[in-house]
Formats: C-alpha cells, sequence, structure tokens
C-alpha cells in the first residue's frame, strides 16, 4: 500500500481516542511532499499495529525548522516503532531536507541509530550533507585535502564493518571534488572488487595516478564506468589496463565506433583474465565491424597462449551503440 501525501496531517483534529485501525495491514508505503511533523507519522503507525514492513520518503526539501533534528533522532524512530509497530521487521527511510543553522551534529545522528544497527545486522545508514553554492561569495569553500571523506571514515565505519565491502558503486556527481571522496572510501574498504564509478572520475590524474590507490586498482575485477554524455577517451586505455591487470569484467563507453574497435584490441590483448567486456559508443560510424570470432579468438592467443580461450564460449552482440561481448 501506498500514499502520496500532499496535506498536511493538523495535530488539533486527531483524536488519538479514535483511530481507525487497519489490524491486517502489514505492508505500508509512506511518501509525503508537504510540511509534516514526526508526531503525525506517529499517529500513523498506530493505526496498524501488526505492520512487518515500513517505507517512509520525505519528498520535500521544506521542513519545519522545529522538526528537522527529530526526523534523524534515530531514539525518537526507535520509541515510535517499539509503540506503535511492536512486529517490524523490515523498514527504511529516506529523507531530505534544508536545514542552515544551527548545523545537524553527525555524530549524534549516527550514535542515535545505533539500536537498529545492532538489532538488524544488515540495516545500512547513509547521510550526506550538502553545502549549498553562495554565488554572492568568493571562495566561499576550500576544497583541500583535509576537508572532504577523512571526517566522513569514523561514521561509516560505525555503519558497516568495512572490511567486508567488496562491491562500490559511486553516483554521478558535479561535485568537483568528489575524487578525493572516492580516494578516500577506497583506501577505507581495501576488499573491493568490483566498482563502479563517472568516466571523468577514473580518468582524473590526480585519481588514477595518485600510488595510494595502486594496490587497490590491481585487484579489482569488475569495473562499470558510463554515464551519459560522458566517456573514456582512447588514450586513457592503456593506462586503464596497466592499472586494472587483474580485471575479468568491464563496462566502458568510449566516444566512436572507431574507439569502441580499438578498446576492445587493448582490452582483449592486455588483460588476460578478461570474461566480458560491454564496450558503449556515443557516435556511430558508416563503416561496419562485424567482429567475427575468428578476430577475437586470433587476438587472444596473439596476446596470451593458444589454451587462452575456448572459442565455442565466446559470444559476440553489436548494435547501434555498443558491442558486448562474452569469452567465457
Amino acid at each position: 500500500m501506498k500514499i502520496s501525501d500532499d496535506i498536511s496531517i493538523q495535530e488539533s483534529f486527531i483524536n488519538e481516542n479514535d483511530l481507525p485501525i487497519s489490524s491486517q495491514l502489514i505492508c505500508f508505503d509512506l511518501s509525503i511532499f508537504t510540511i509534516c511533523d514526526i508526531r503525525s507519522i506517529a499517529y500513523i503507525l498506530r493505526c496498524m499495529p501488526n505492520l512487518r514492513h515500513f517505507k517512509f520518503l520525505h519528498g520535500t526539501r521544506t521542513i519545519a525548522h522545529s522538526c528537522a533534528d527529530t526526523f534523524v533522532n534515530g531514539y525518537t524512530w526507535q520509541h515510535i516503532f517499539e509503540m506503535c509497530t511492536p512486529f517490524l521487521s523490515k523498514f527504511d527511510f529516506h529523507i531530505s531536507f534544508e536545514k542552515n543553522y544551527p548545523k545537524l551534529d553527525l555524530d549524534f545522528v549516527v550514535n542515535s541509530f545505533e539500536y537498529f544497527v545492532k538489532k538488524y545486522p544488515k540495516w545500512h545508514m547513509i547521510i550526506d550533507r550538502w553545502a549549498p553554492e553562495n554565488r554572492n561569495t568568493v571562495n566561499p569553500m576550500q576544497l583541500t585535502e583535509d576537508y572532504v571523506s577523512p571526517e566522513y571514515i569514523p561514521y561509516l565505519s560505525h555503519i558497516v564493518h568495512l572490511l567486508n565491502v567488496n562491491q562500490i558503486k559511486f553516483d554521478p556527481c558535479i561535485y568537483v571534488g568528489q575524487w578525493k571522496d572516492i580516494r578516500f572510501i577506497l583506501q577505507a574498504c581495501p576488499n573491493v572488487i568490483d566498482l563502479e564509478l563517472n568516466p571523468s572520475d577514473l580518468i582524473l590524474p590526480e585519481f588514477i595516478d595518485h600510488q595510494s590507490l595502486f594496490t587497490i586498482f590491481k585487484q579489482i575485477k569488475i569495473l562499470k564506468s558510463i554515464t551519459e554524455n560522458c566517456y573514456v577517451p582512447s588514450n586513457f586505455l592503456l593506462k586503464l589496463v596497466e592499472r586494472f591487470p587483474s580485471l575479468t569484467d568491464i563496462e566502458l563507453q568510449v566516444y566512436s565506433f572507431d574507439d569502441c574497435i580499438y578498446a576492445i584490441d587493448i582490452l582483449i590483448s592486455h588483460l588476460k583474465n578478461l570474461s566480458y567486456l560491454n564496450i558503449y559508443y556515443i557516435k556511430d560510424s558508416v563503416v561496419d565491424h562485424p567482429f567475427p570470432c575468428n578476430y577475437i579468438i586470433n587476438k587472444r592467443r596473439q596476446a596470451f597462449s593458444f589454451k587462452i580461450i575456448d572459442e565455442n564460449k565466446i559470444n559476440i552482440i553489436k548494435n547501434k551503440e555498443s558491442v558486448e561481448i562474452r569469452l567465457s
């Protein structure tokens, strides 16, 4: 069941002793796109005493200043769930709002949700705090080495055991210092083998040539770097296979079909463990390239050995936007 609430619930109209009870409702998806307070949500949950699954979305950035802190207070949510939904076993919520001053105390926020982290081993929490750009000031924020992620790593370590992380996806972001965040997070997750990130971050010299990441790069087995209107230049491919020699699966976006042909040649000739590649391209070509199996087989055997590839397992799919090749 999903409800999108576009009318603020006024506490003065609620009779706590005459709430409609739905004892059969066990799953509830609540999306709110207006100003409300957490008491209103508590009243809603009191109507569903046998609720098992609760999903909550706070879909507006506008929030009453008096309510901001309570929305991200884990102790408050714990109290509501224990009092209103004692059988709740699965829940998630996404809360996003604008708040100027005073700033949220992230230490308090993280610690307040410790109850959930301990009670539900697979429950995770992610907190992003953004500072809006002020165009009326000069250099409103200096992105120095000491500014970004190191201060957030302790928060991450409270939420998830970083040594167990083996897959990380970094969503595309226009934030110019994101490569530093990526660097610090990778350093904190030394066992990651599956990585997805924006091509513009991947090719950045400050990131790809940072020696502290070389060991992590060498253990990555799965790499995906595809974003609309952003591509990996062909002159970067040799450095790519040098930095990531253990890749088994790779998905990239290049600019043209000619770049796609060159990328495939480089990848199948330099990555011994390669099993799957999918190369997307933005600009098609009038000249076709059939990519026959013999072409792939010969490239692999020239680079490695006769037994490096089983020709019966090769599968090639080509369309107007990508070439997909399975080698095993």
